[in-house]
């Protein structure tokens, strides 16, 4: 038999073997500890902001923490993204970090749903033109979680995210995407 048959006769074997769906596999009953998150995603300028620039990408990093059997975790972010000044070639620099509570809505599921509140610290700057400035920052959110395994999760969130500044404030939504993984 060619290899090409061997390829189709395996991957057809491998298609016809019995196994359980997304939809009904068991979720994990207890993801807690600490973990460490990765993503990134768009980010979008609004209010002032949305005058200035256009729609960025951001990437973020995180450490956190669930304690067993708990609906409420905290995690640490650091986040750094650009958005392209308006009529320019220049960014606008976002670069900081935030401390975050997490309120998982409802019990274990395939998909669970979040609040996410979050203050923290956010340098601003027109990349190689301005030193920027750092000010105090709040953001606000949902997200949702789909288990990977007992020690994953991938999440999509949405953040409406607030720096106060001595001038108009800075106002952008982050869209991220990224996957949480539990250390045991």
């Amino acid at each position: 038999m060619k290899p090409l048959g061997i390829l189709a006769l395996a991957a057809a074997a491998a298609l016809a073997v019995p196994r359980p769906s997304l939809a009904q596999a068991t979720p994990p009953e207890d993801q807690s500890g600490f973990n460490i998150s990765v993503g990134g995603g768009l980010t979008v300028p609004v209010s002032d902001f949305d005058d200035a620039a256009r729609m960025g990408w951001h990437g973020l990093a995180g450490l956190g923490f669930t304690s067993a059997n708990s609906t409420v975790g905290f995690r640490g972010d650091f986040f750094y993204g650009r958005n392209e000044v308006d009529g320019t070639s220049r960014d606008f620099e976002l670069v900081g970090g935030l401390g975050n509570l997490i309120v998982n809505l409802g019990q274990p599921a395939r998909v669970r749903p979040y609040v996410i509140l979050g203050a923290g610290w956010i340098h601003t700057k027109v990349k190689d033109v301005t030193n920027g400035e750092g000010d105090i920052t709040a953001a606000g959110g949902l997200g949702a979680k789909i288990p990977l395994g007992t020690d994953a999760n991938l999440f999509l969130e949405g953040r409406y995210v607030n720096v106060f500044s001595d001038g108009p404030d800075l106002r952008f939504i982050p869209i991220t995407l990224g996957v949480q993984f539990f250390t045991r």
